[in-house]
């Protein structure tokens, strides 16, 4: 199961993800866009849906 949820607060835009092939994700990991700026903090088996999520970002 694959999980993608979008917040915002103040200035800054916030992506939460987490995967798990077994149900629930147990392990999340975010990305933070302020002013430009791209914080990522990775996780590779959910990189198409960042990518997909973060692609018209000016960043």
């Amino acid at each position: 199961m694959k999980f993608v949820k979008t917040f915002v607060h103040d200035d800054v835009q916030g992506y939460k993800f987490g995967s798990n092939p077994f149900g629930q994700p147990k392990v999340f990991s975010h990305i933070y866009f302020i002013d430009g700026l791209l914080i990522d903090t990775g996780h590779y088996n959910m990189r198409q849906e960042i990518f997909t999520a973060v692609s018209s970002l000016p960043v």
